[in-house]
């Protein structure tokens, strides 16, 4: 008992000092332990972050990577420099968004951990890569060199500039960091090894192509097609500015230590008239008025955005009906939760997320995705995820349903959100914490 404490303490000690040398931007932990490694501060303008801790979340802005196909499975991570990490093989993708255009900004960043289990030949890391041709910034291994790609897509003309660190600056013998930072504004973009300066090249006025999704460790289209990194990737992330060599040499220091966690997030205030809560903590209780589950098929549990959740690959959880769920005579209701599509997508199909159901038919709410509200795309190379609509049909006391459908892209495979129908503004401002409490705690999760 007391050896527990004792590492409990030891571990939440750590974290809280790291979070100091964040905020004061100072290294004096190996005075205290040593030659124990310190977090790095963490750089401002962080716009993504793969930690690969068992999971492939951004841990900044819900910019998940999607692997196509299937979920992920254990065999898709490894030890890595920082916790656990990549073990790529296969492709991984990030549907573009707003985050991930840092283009029209002040430059950009992108720097991580390498361990390639070979050297010969080309393995692209990271990328973005529109499928026509154009690496609007990436990093490649060419044989020993670390190669940047850049590509502006602005002008009348493509710009393409790839430039190319001397051989034998890399190896496959452990970790390496790795990282390509371009100033828009000085027209100079760089890359680094463990901290290093090996190439620069002027481009002068340039505007990166990065309103395309971002592909690790394999490249769909362009120079190289088809090319791919075998070997472990770790800690990822995307800036939106060139950082300064101080900062990456911090990271560089950090070692296993990484960058510094923010401290863990407040949890959001519960809206009042809560009617039902199943939290899904490996059971199917209701934390609120005793509306539990009495029967589970196939029923597992497994990590969720706020500690476990219900995994369910073909089953379904049971609730009886009761005064307190019978919710058509109120004034309104809401209903809002986390939900993971974890399995093959399904076209032309409905997965049903929740529903008032008795018998055979849907009595009075059901909300679900629809595989029906659009036409998948011919098979693209950048492989894209593909957005099913988010249905809710409302069945009235006559049988008349009203259906309501967000629009195609509003949600992609893989990735968490909220589902949320509610009604007044407490509602809406809990779920909207709720997103943002997501956010903050992914960078917390182990």
């Amino acid at each position: 008992m007391n050896s527990y404490f004792v590492t409990v303490m030891v571990s939440s000690l750590r974290v809280l000092l790291c979070h100091l040398v964040s905020a004061l931007g100072l290294l004096l932990l190996p005075t205290v332990l040593g030659a124990t490694p310190v977090c790095a501060p963490t750089p401002e303008g962080m716009v993504a972050w793969w930690r690969a801790e068992s999971n492939t979340w951004d841990s900044v802005n819900l910019n998940d990577a999607v692997l196509p196909g299937s979920p992920p499975t254990p065999y898709l991570f490894t030890n890595g420099k920082v916790g656990a990490a990549f073990l790529l093989g296969r492709n991984l993708t990030v549907p573009a968004s707003d985050e991930l255009n840092v283009g029209d900004g002040e430059g950009l960043t992108v720097e991580g951990w390498v361990k390639p289990d070979s050297l010969a030949g080309y393995h692209p890391l990271i990328e973005w890569n529109d499928g026509k041709d154009n690496v609007g910034a990436g990093l490649m291994l060419n044989y020993t060199c670390l190669e940047g790609w850049l590509t502006d897509t602005n002008a009348a003309s493509v710009r393409r500039v790839v430039f190319s660190s001397p051989p034998g600056v890399l190896t496959n013998a452990g970790w390496q960091h790795v990282a390509l930072m371009f100033d828009k504004t000085a027209g100079v973009a760089t890359l680094f090894v463990n901290g290093s300066a090996v190439a620069r090249t002027n481009v002068g006025a340039f505007q990166p192509q990065t309103q395309a999704p971002v592909c690790l460790g394999y490249r769909p289209s362009g120079t190289y097609s088809g090319s791919t990194f075998r070997g472990g990737l770790d800690e990822m992330t995307i800036y939106n500015h060139a950082l300064s060599p101080e900062e990456v040499q911090a990271i560089v220091a950090a070692d296993e230590a990484g960058k510094c966690l923010p401290p863990p997030p407040l949890c959001a205030l519960p809206p009042s008239d809560f009617v039902a809560w199943w939290r899904g903590e490996s059971n199917v209780l209701d934390s609120v008025n005793g509306s539990h589950g009495d029967m589970a098929q196939s029923l597992v549990y497994a990590a969720g955005p706020v500690g476990a959740g219900f995994m369910l690959n073909s089953g379904y959880v049971r609730v009886p009906a009761s005064s307190t769920l019978d919710l058509g005579k109120q004034s309104g209701f809401a209903v809002e939760g986390w939900a993971r599509h974890s399995s093959v997508l399904i076209f032309g199909g409905i997965v049903k997320i929740l529903e008032w159901r008795g018998g055979t038919t849907t009595q009075g709410v059901s909300l679900y995705w629809n595989y029906s509200a659009f036409s998948p795309p011919a098979p693209s190379p950048v492989g894209r995820s593909f957005s099913p609509a988010l249905e809710a049909n409302l069945v009235d006391t006559e049988g008349l349903g009203h259906v309501i459908r967000s629009g195609t892209n509003l949600i992609t495979f893989a990735r968490s959100f909220v589902l949320s129908s509610c009604a007044g503004e407490e509602g809406q401002a809990a779920a909207r914490m709720g997103v943002e409490a997501l956010q903050q705690r992914r960078q917390g999760l182990p």
